[in-house]
C-alpha cells in the first residue's frame, strides 16, 4: 500500500504499491489537544489530499477517513474524540468538493496504533487521521 503523511506542507513518500493509498494526518499537527476543530495551519495538507483525489477520481471506488488516538485516557472517550476529527477532516474533503457518497467515517480510538504507547513519540504517531483510498489511485 502506498502511504503518504502529510504535515503541514511538507509530503513524505513512506511505501508503496498500486492498489491503494493511506494518507496519515498528523493529529497533533492538526488538532490542539482534546479537540477536533482543525487547526488554520492544517488547510493547505487537507487541500493537497483533496487536490490529489480529484486528480485521480476516476480510479477511486471509496475513501475511508479513520481518526486514532493514544491510549492515554478513558477508550470510549478516545472513541469518540477520533470520530469527531475523522468526521472534521471529511467535513473539510466534502468543503473541497470530495463526493460524499465516496467517504465513510471511522473512529478506532486505540485500537488501531502505528507505533509503541510505551514513549511520548509512539503516543504521538499514534495521534492521526488516516484517509485511506481504496481503488488504482496513482499519486503523482
Amino acid at each position: 500500500m502506498r502511504k503518504l503523511l502529510l504535515s503541514a506542507s511538507v509530503i513524505t513518500m513512506l511505501t508503496g504499491c498500486v492498489a491503494g493509498t493511506t494518507i496519515s494526518l498528523p493529529s497533533d499537527t492538526y488538532f490542539a489537544t482534546d479537540s477536533a476543530t482543525i487547526k488554520p495551519s492544517a488547510q493547505d495538507s487537507i487541500r493537497e489530499a483533496a487536490g490529489r483525489i480529484h486528480r485521480n477520481i476516476l480510479t477511486i471506488n471509496h475513501i475511508i477517513v479513520e481518526g486514532n488516538t493514544d491510549n492515554v485516557g478513558n477508550a470510549s472517550y478516545n472513541v469518540q474524540l477520533s470520530k469527531r476529527r475523522a468526521q472534521a477532516v471529511a467535513n473539510e474533503l466534502l468543503g473541497y468538493g470530495v463526493p460524499g457518497r465516496m467517504i465513510s467515517v471511522r473512529g478506532n480510538g486505540e485500537a488501531k496504533p502505528i507505533a509503541s504507547n510505551s514513549t511520548q513519540l509512539g503516543r504521538a504517531q499514534n495521534r492521526r487521521v488516516d484517509i485511506i483510498v481504496q481503488g488504482s489511485m496513482l499519486l503523482p
